[in-house]
């Protein structure tokens, strides 16, 4: 351990190979060590091999608690920690998109909601079209992307699904005209 000033406060400098983390007293440095550089732990549960105690105490509390249910949605999860990342995600109330300020329902709700719509603008990979973010391309490749198509009601072959929802509009409005023409 080696002690070092530094502006007017002593400072208590970890001595063990690679560390170079400063702590404010003895007792500080001390548990800094007995946590960290304990050398490797085994988990009694699963053993699985981790660097140290502080590692070994984290993965205890993440993988090896019992199933949780959440109080808001009685979904079921498997531990402590999923249930802390579900509760952040899902029951964090009301978040506003800072872009568009749409108002969505959660956290995981507006993360999914930035991605579809406030991405770059991208290209079809298959036709080079720009369109404005990834939902329009996504939404653009299930349309005219999507390999031939047919038509259950005659079996005429289109060339995407786009075609393919147009052309089963004329069958609609053929038996919606056929209909009024026998009334």
């Amino acid at each position: 351990m080696k002690k070092q000033r530094k502006a007017g406060s002593k400072k208590y400098r970890c001595d063990h190979s690679g560390c170079e983390k400063s702590l404010g007293s003895q007792a500080s440095l001390n548990t800094h060590k007995s946590q960290y550089h304990t050398g490797e732990r085994t988990c009694p549960e699963c053993q699985k091999t981790l660097p140290n105690a502080q590692v070994l105490s984290v993965h205890k509390r993440k993988d090896h608690t019992p199933e949780q249910t959440c109080p808001e949605c009685q979904k079921t999860l498997p531990n402590a920690h999923v249930l802390s990342v579900h509760k952040s995600q899902y029951h964090s109330g009301d978040q506003t998109c800072p872009e568009c300020h749409k108002v969505l329902s959660n956290t995981q709700a507006l993360s999914v909601h930035k991605i579809q719509y406030h991405t770059p603008e991208q290209t079809c990979p298959g036709c080079q079209k720009a369109l404005p973010n990834k939902k329009a391309l996504s939404e653009h490749k299930s349309r005219y992307h999507t390999g031939e198509q047919t038509c259950p009601e005659c079996q005429k072959s289109l060339p995407n699904a786009k075609a393919l929802s147009d052309h089963r509009k004329q069958h609609r409005k053929q038996k919606f005209d056929d209909a009024q023409s026998s009334d």
